[in-house]
């Protein structure tokens, strides 16, 4: 019964499964669609960037108040000033706030040195001024003389009797004697004309010797001018110059008092770090107590 039963089980499920229909998958035929950038190997490669470098690291205050990180912030491989090993180590030795002292009073010294020398080169120049003012001083007292001199003196008077105007029309060969003329003999004639040619050659004499008293007059006025305005120009010059002196002076006083002000500051600042170190000393001398005892 039992072998009947599986007959009828296999003859039925065999008329099944030749019943069912086949399963077919049907596809459509693919066709690759052309991307609008094919990718290509490109010919061209970019450097790789640079590492990004560490910033320095600062030094900073933390909030117990102490100073953090200012040994290898102000060290001589942080600051690369570029010291020799032995400058290196002997800058290495000093304690940050020395470090910082160090430069401080260094530039102000060198801002100080620098006002000083040009101080020194405006006073050389002051120094020079009043030479070339003396110097032209003496030239104007001398040319000051002269003028004086020949203003001083008299001039040349010719000792001649001139006809006058009722009498110089008369001929040559004439005298006026008691009021009427008369004729001249030849001696007395060329005793007349030798007398009237004296005093002519002795004017154009006195006219040639005082030509050139006359062109050094005007010389002088002339230089007399232009020594006057050299020292208009001169003194313009010096009162610029008194000025800068002054505002390099005030700025030199101001830049005293502030380093003056920055010192007493920083000295204030190290005598209470040294008082706060010495207290934090304290307190671990105190600790290590109390640990030894635990």
């Amino acid at each position: 019964m039992k072998e009947e039963d599986d007959y009828h089980e296999t003859s039925f499920g065999s008329s099944a499964f030749s019943k069912r229909p086949p399963s077919l998958v049907s596809l459509s035929p693919f066709t690759p669609a052309p991307s609008p950038a094919p990718r290509r190997l490109s010919s061209s490669f970019s450097q790789p960037s640079e590492p990004v470098r560490v910033k320095r690291q600062l030094a900073w205050v933390s909030l117990q108040g102490r100073l953090v990180g200012a040994e290898e912030a102000s060290s001589a491989r942080a600051i690369g000033g570029g010291l020799s090993p032995e400058e290196a180590l002997a800058w290495d030795l000093f304690t940050p706030i020395q470090r910082v002292l160090v430069v401080a009073v260094i530039a102000v010294a060198t801002a100080n040195s620098k006002k000083t020398k040009r101080i020194s080169l405006l006073e050389k120049s002051v120094q020079l001024r009043d030479e070339v003012l003396s110097r032209m001083q003496e030239k104007l007292d001398n040319l000051c003389e002269q003028v004086n001199y020949f203003k001083d003196q008299p001039e040349p008077a010719a000792n001649i009797c001139w006809l006058c105007e009722e009498h110089k029309h008369l001929p040559k060969h004439l005298s006026m004697q008691n009021g009427s003329a008369r004729k001249l003999s030849m001696g007395e004639e060329e005793e007349l004309l030798l007398n009237e040619a004296e005093p002519e050659e002795r004017r154009m004499s006195d006219l040639s010797d005082m030509a050139p008293s006359v062109a050094s007059s005007a010389d002088i006025q002339v230089n007399t001018a232009t020594v006057h305005h050299a020292i208009f120009n001169l003194r313009r010059n010096c009162e610029e110059k008194d000025a800068t002196i002054h505002r390099l002076s005030a700025c030199l006083q101001s830049s005293e008092t502030l380093g003056s002000k920055r010192i007493a500051e920083l000295e204030e600042i190290i005598c209470r770090k040294n008082m706060i170190i010495s207290e934090l000393k304290k307190e671990i001398s105190v600790l290590h107590q109390k640990v030894s005892l635990i």
